[in-house]
């Protein structure tokens, strides 16, 4: 059984603009929001440039070389533009993004004895 995206066939345009509000309301900060809407304007402007209509994880992984020259899911430099792209791809298959967690935000701290 294949499992059906919610916006498959979404113009990219709006996809990017709906991804934009679902981050906002899920409570993404303003310093991520402008760095991955950053990453995906110059998507939109690249789906342009090339006459994409609709995303692909192709088109988002020919997007990362051509742009960055990065291969998709590097955990270098480049992992705000993989995050941003899977973050897209998720949220066309499954309208809405699997927020993560810094798990090194609150640091641990040892009980006094």
């Amino acid at each position: 059984m294949s499992e059906k995206m919610v916006f498959a066939d979404k113009p990219v345009k709006e996809l990017i603009a709906e991804l934009n509000v679902h981050l906002k309301q899920i409570g993404y900060r303003p310093s991520s929001l402008k760095t991955y809407g950053g990453i995906l304007n110059r998507l939109q402007d690249y789906c342009s440039t090339k006459s994409f209509d609709v995303f692909t994880m192709e088109l988002g992984r020919n997007f990362i070389q051509d742009c960055y020259g990065a291969v998709l899911g590097e955990r270098n430099r480049f992992k705000n533009i993989s995050r941003a792209i899977h973050m897209l791809a998720d949220f066309q298959r499954f309208g809405m993004v699997f927020k993560q967690h810094n798990c090194y935000e609150n640091k641990y701290v040892a009980p006094v004895p």
